[in-house]
Order: structure tokens, then sequence, then C-alpha cells
């Protein structure tokens, strides 16, 4: 985790894909590298979130069972 960047744990949903999408334009704003390699380290903390996120969605749906949901006679 980048050591400035708040506890994303704590914002909405909304808010993390809108802070990364946010962050993600900002990059084309500088050549600075040494700037970019802090905004691509943030931009991996807010992926990382999202993923998480998604998987913990993903986990939450049963899975579907095909065979109940074919009839083959």
């Amino acid at each position: 985790m980048h050591p400035f960047a708040s506890n994303l744990k704590n914002l909405n949903t909304a808010d993390l894909h809108e802070n990364y999408k946010n962050l993600h334009q900002k990059t084309f704003m500088t050549n600075n590298e040494h700037v970019l390699s802090q905004m691509y380290m943030l931009l991996e903390d807010y992926k990382e979130e999202i993923h998480k996120r998604n998987q913990e969605i993903k986990n939450e749906i049963p899975d579907l069972d095909l065979d109940n949901l074919i009839k083959v006679k």
C-alpha cells in the first residue's frame, strides 16, 4: 500500500471507481517519472481494492448448477 494513501476500505465503491478514474486521467498531465511512479503505485492500490470487492461480490452469488437448469431426457 502506498504510504500516503488513505484507507480505501472507507470509500464506497462509486467513490473508489471515481477516484481511480480521476487519478488515471492525471497521469497524462505530467512527464515527471518520480511523480508518475507514485501515481502508478496509488493506482495499483485502487486496482487491488476494486478487485477484492469484485471477488467478494462474486463469492456472494451462488454458483449456477447447470444440471438443474437443463433437463435432458
